[in-house]
């Protein structure tokens, strides 16, 4: 997932509430809540913990999402489009 100035033309938005930001080495790993669902987004940069509570555009290429269950098992990827 990507914020900000980082989106393409092939790329979904979706909104959602950042609840969490986690920093491992440059990367961050980012908790949304988009709907009633959670997710977790690695973001390939530092963020700032500023971000957390606050409304959020992201956006996502489709062929780069993986599905996995809330215990962590891998359940599919979205096929290319």
């Amino acid at each position: 997932m990507k914020l900000g100035d980082e989106k393409s033309e092939r790329d979904v938005i979706l909104k959602g509430l950042c609840e969490l930001i986690e920093i491992s080495g440059s990367e961050s790993l980012m908790h949304l809540k988009i709907g009633e669902q959670r997710v977790i987004a690695l973001i390939g940069r530092r963020l700032s913990f500023d971000l957390e509570g606050k409304e959020l555009e992201v956006y996502v290429r489709p062929e780069e999402v993986f599905i996995f269950s809330p215990e962590g098992k891998f359940i599919t990827k979205l096929s290319e489009g």
